[in-house]
């Protein structure tokens, strides 16, 4: 049912910190410069990118294969870069909203990662603990991709999984910020 794509070195002795884990992802896509601008252009959206990177951490893989981080980073600057081409000075509602939108997109194949110790203590995505925090704790745990959703959340969209996980990454002010917009970024209407 798994394919045995641990990708968590063992034993592990640090977990990154979401700066340092943001920072190794835009450095290995490419996306620092991208990176510059929008976090220029979109003050809190910096705080809100580590907050993704600690929460789904560098260590879960996307079903392509590559890293899950790396996979949400990409979705979120080349839909950015776009953007840019299209309205070279956009207004900085859409500017915002893009990114984050395109940012969560693939939120949900979070599901289709199972983190675990050799004793069976599973990391569940919905009980807030985001998965670098678990990973610091359980040392010994590996990190699979699943071939199917997991059983225990295989029944939600997309949308309602983004909007489960919602309150444990996005703060108060990032709240603030999408205000009417949140429906948007979470996807209503698209998945």
């Amino acid at each position: 049912m798994t394919q045995p794509q641990s990708n968590l070195p063992a034993p592990v002795r640090r977990i990154p910190s979401p700066a340092e884990q943001l920072q190794r992802a835009l450095r290995s896509g490419g996306f620092e410069p991208a990176a510059r601008l929008a976090f220029a252009l979109l003050p809190n959206a910096r705080p809100l990118f580590e907050r993704v990177a600690w929460f789904v951490s560098e260590f879960a893989l996307h079903p392509t294969g590559h890293r899950l981080l790396g996979v949400m980073l990409n979705d979120a600057f080349r839909t950015s870069e776009r953007l840019h081409k299209v309205f070279p000075t956009p207004a900085y509602a859409e500017q915002r909203v893009t990114i984050y939108t395109a940012l969560f997109r693939s939120l949900p194949d979070l599901n289709m990662v199972r983190a675990a110790t050799p004793d069976g203590q599973v990391w569940d995505p919905l009980s807030g603990d985001p998965l670098s925090n678990w990973l610091a704790r359980h040392r010994q745990a590996t990190v699979e991709l699943l071939e199917e959703p997991n059983d225990v959340h295989g029944f939600m969209t997309p949308v309602d999984f983004r909007s489960a996980l919602a309150p444990f990454i996005l703060n108060e002010r990032d709240m603030v910020d999408l205000g009417e917009h949140f429906p948007q970024v979470m996807g209503v209407g698209y998945r």
